[in-house]
């Protein structure tokens, strides 16, 4: 087992474990392409990292969506209890100057 640590944004490690047939396979591949059997492999592990950190920062992004909407939520929920409390206002005292 071929075990890889790859570091992503803010600190987050992932760690990747590529079977040892897994790693033969790409490097059987790559002499069938032509590339140094290390190459082949590096890259096919890089790009499969990169599909990974890709998938994490969609994760990340959705998080952060969510985050906002929950937060303006609140924000949009406190201004309509502000305006309706200013229009609750302004009734009471178009109500008092008619009553005079």
């Amino acid at each position: 087992m071929l075990v890889i640590d790859k570091e992503v944004e803010d600190g987050v490690l992932f760690t990747f474990e590529v079977s040892i047939e897994q790693a033969e396979t790409l490097a059987f591949m790559s002499t069938k392409l032509g590339k140094h059997r290390g190459e082949i492999l590096r890259d096919a592990v890089t790009k499969w990292i990169e599909s990974f950190e890709a998938e994490a920062m969609a994760d990340q992004i959705e998080r952060n969506w969510a985050y906002l909407a929950e937060e303006k939520q609140e924000e949009i929920i406190r201004v309509l209890k502000e305006r309706m409390e200013q229009k609750k206002q302004e009734l009471n005292k178009s109500s008092r100057i008619t009553s005079r």
